[in-house]
């Protein structure tokens, strides 16, 4: 049969006190590691340890003294919400006007007329009544705009005479002293020249008679020519002038 070995109860008590104060001592109880809310188990005077009671897991507000706020029924109003990006959005930029369709076309310059060419014209040769005299008779020749568009010209005309093959007969027609006038003809207008023929009869046998069947006429600044119907008699030789020519004026 076992023996039992009876402790005093106030051995008892000593020793659960002692090891209260050890424990203190070492940070365990009340100490920063111990979760708040948990309350150290005290000793009765009687020695021996009392009932620790459970924390509570909600602080009544009659504990504290302190009433609860009462929540608040009005909406808060919510922070505007700015879209993304516009914290890093600069100020608006300028709208560019696009043209508008209605805007009047700019005025466009006409172009200038260029120079009549033998292309652009028709030619012919007038011989008014009366016009013979003193040997020598007096005609006009007349240029016409037969082109869609307008040009211009100003000065004497190249004339010469010319044989059935086109060859030049004798020296081309010289200069008289008119005046030069610029003329712009539009499409059907026409300008004269004034031209003077001397007759090859007086000059006899130094002449060297030779048919003619027309005049070649080159437009003032023209590179091309007219042939204009004529017949008659000319003379070959390069030291006699039948012809003199004027500056081509509005025709009458």
């Amino acid at each position: 049969m076992n023996n039992l070995v009876v402790i005093p109860r106030r051995i008892l008590a000593g020793t659960a006190l002692g090891a209260v104060v050890l424990l203190s001592g070492c940070g365990i109880l009340g100490g920063e590691d111990e979760p708040a809310g948990v309350a150290a188990p005290t000793v009765a005077s009687s020695g021996e340890p009392s009932t620790v009671a459970p924390p509570s897991a909600v602080p009544s507000n009659e504990d504290s003294g302190e009433a609860s706020a009462a929540p608040s029924t009005e909406p808060t109003a919510a922070a505007p919400t700015e879209p993304p990006g516009a914290a890093t959005q600069g100020p608006p930029e300028a709208a560019t006007p696009s043209p508008s369709s209605d805007a009047a076309p700019a005025p466009v310059e006409p172009a200038s007329a260029g120079t009549c060419t033998a292309a652009m014209l028709t030619g012919r040769i007038d011989t008014p009544a009366g016009a013979g005299g003193m040997g020598s008779v007096y005609r006009s020749i007349v240029l016409t705009n037969a082109s869609t568009a307008p040009c211009t010209t100003a000065g004497f005309p190249g004339v010469s005479a010319v044989t059935a093959e086109g060859n030049q007969i004798g020296l081309p027609a010289d200069r008289d002293d008119s005046s030069l006038t610029v003329l712009t003809l539009a499409p059907g207008d026409s300008a004269a020249a004034t031209l003077k023929q001397g007759s090859w009869q007086n000059h006899g046998a130094d002449c060297g008679t030779t048919p003619v069947a027309g005049l070649r006429v080159y437009p003032p600044g023209a590179t091309d020519y007219l042939v204009l119907e004529q017949h008659g008699e000319a003379c070959s030789a390069t030291s006699i002038i039948l012809m003199t020519v004027g500056t081509l004026q509005p025709a009458q």
